[in-house]
């Protein structure tokens, strides 16, 4: 009959529609995107993830668990200074005696904090600011995160010359961005920096206006750079440096 739909026709609703053709399909470009971005680093990641607390702490506890010959080994291609072996070695020591240092380290910051505290009175001293005294503690504090702390660990104990590896493991996994905020923001910059009046600028100024408008928390000694400025030009040294 006229308008009745037939046995090999679906009567698809809207809602289903839009999920089929739209939002499983974005779904699929969105996994298949971070699939590709991941896939090349996925070793180095999981070599990084030995150097977690909850990683060592697992291989202190099991004592029969021993590193495979392809653990660690993207760390090392990544910071060619590792030797593979002796990280291997040195990473079950230090494993094992984690927790006794972790336990020392802990014991110097509590008999650190006593000092600090005997050594300021709030009621003698007239001068004395709770809201300065603890953000100067928080500031001066060295433990930021796990890496961080490793490093301070290994450090303040002069372990770094039986552990060099780990310490190298530590302070590249120090250098890895949390996010790609600040990328980002070095390439918003960059259509600042670049307009229509600066088409014809140079790469190296280009690359110097853009470090010196996103890193601006960078101390630079002024009268450093003029000097290493007037000394580049005869007309700049008479213009800036005293005759």
């Amino acid at each position: 009959m006229p308008g009745e739909l037939c046995q090999d026709e679906s009567n698809v609703d809207i809602l289903t529609k839009f999920k089929t053709e739209f939002f499983y399909y974005s779904l699929d470009i969105v996994n298949e995107t971070l699939e590709n971005i991941f896939r090349s680093s996925r070793g180095l990641l999981t070599d990084l993830s030995l150097l977690t607390e909850e990683r060592i702490l697992f291989t202190k506890k099991k004592n029969e668990y021993a590193l495979s010959k392809n653990e660690f080994s993207e760390l090392a291609k990544w910071l060619p200074q590792i030797h593979l072996e002796n990280l291997q070695t040195k990473y079950k020591v230090f494993a094992e005696s984690y927790q006794a240092l972790e336990n020392t380290s802990s014991n110097q910051n509590i008999f650190q904090s006593l000092n600090k505290k005997d050594a300021v009175d709030p009621e003698d001293d007239e001068n004395y600011d709770e809201n300065t005294c603890s953000t100067s503690e928080k500031e001066h504090n060295p433990i930021k995160g796990f890496s961080s702390s490793m490093l301070h660990l290994l450090s303040s104990h002069g372990l770094m010359a039986s552990f060099p590896n780990m310490y190298l493991a530590y302070k590249g996994l120090c250098t890895i961005p949390a996010s790609s905020a600040s990328a980002e923001r070095t390439f918003s910059k960059l259509k600042i920096i670049k307009n229509r009046l600066r088409t014809t600028t140079q790469q190296d100024r280009l690359e110097s206006l853009i470090l010196l408008s996103s890193e601006k928390d960078i101390e630079i000694d002024l009268e450093k750079a003029t000097d290493l400025l007037a000394r580049s030009s005869d007309i700049l040294s008479k213009q800036l440096l005293p005759s």
